[in-house]
């Protein structure tokens, strides 16, 4: 299996998956939509998080011959520091 985390305000169920320090010395690939990508200052903020944060694909989604969605994947080094949650409820 392959584990998933989520970043942002908007975790979701995937708090509950694992706790942020279990991340801790790993690396990843970060994965984001177009309009996200966008926003230079959320990409941007992520940075910190990570030893190294490089883009290193675009995956573009067709739907009837038409581009309906553009991913962008990050590879990621080692994760530093935990990401924090604020999650309601949960301690």
């Amino acid at each position: 299996t392959t584990p998933i985390t989520c970043f942002g305000e908007d975790v979701r169920g995937f708090a509950f998956w694992s706790e942020p320090e279990e991340w801790l010395g790993k690396e990843g690939l970060y994965v984001t939509i177009e309009r996200f990508h966008d926003l230079f200052e959320l990409t941007d903020s992520y940075r910190p998080y990570f030893s190294s944060f490089q883009e290193i694909a675009t995956v573009s989604i067709r739907r009837g011959g038409a581009v309906t969605e553009v991913f962008h994947v990050y590879q990621t080094g080692k994760m530093l520091k935990p990401y924090p949650r604020n999650i309601p409820g949960k301690f």
